[in-house]
């Protein structure tokens, strides 16, 4: 585990939480908040009896890639889906997923979703929405399809381009 006063350098981290755990994705390693946060005050000007650090714990899995380009909660509940590179050389690329349950990550092929950062699950579209990274789509809203996650290797879900730009560089 992590303890207060331990110092790390840490990358750009994945922290998102699933299956009712608050997962970070860093540095090669996968830690989960192993007791939940204490609870805040019930007032402002209350502070808790005691207050207890947060906890985090260390996966032996290290992570299969060292740079994700974005991310997507499965709409499973339980499973986080990364397109990432650097897996093992410098040019190769790929997408995973994680199994919260499990705790194993599985690669579905050398593809990568469209967008950058974060996406979100549009339960109404039966798919994935977030901001588009490929060359002429970026600024552009976009959607994909839910990548299956039971199965090993897959290859890229249909994906759309919205037509209006929402963002500028």
């Amino acid at each position: 585990p992590l303890r207060a006063g331990l110092r790390m350098t840490f990358g750009r981290p994945i922290l998102v939480s699933i299956a009712g755990k608050l997962f970070m994705f860093v540095n090669g390693g996968t830690h989960y908040l192993s007791d939940p946060p204490p609870p805040p005050p019930r007032t402002v000007c209350e502070a808790p009896a005691v207050q207890k650090p947060w906890v985090w714990t260390a996966l032996d899995s290290p992570l299969p890639f060292t740079a994700a380009y974005c991310n997507a909660v499965h709409p499973d509940g339980r499973t986080l889906v990364v397109s990432a590179r650097k897996w093992r050389h410098e040019a190769e690329k790929g997408t995973f997923s994680f199994d919260t349950e499990r705790l194993e990550w599985t690669r579905h092929g050398d593809w990568m979703l469209p967008f950058r950062g974060q996406a979100h699950y549009v339960a109404a579209l039966d798919a994935w929405v977030g901001i588009c990274r490929h060359k002429g789509g970026t600024g552009h809203l976009c959607s994909s399809d839910v990548v299956p996650v039971g199965a090993g290797p897959t290859t890229l879900p249909h994906w759309k381009l919205a037509e209006e730009r929402l963002f500028d560089r």
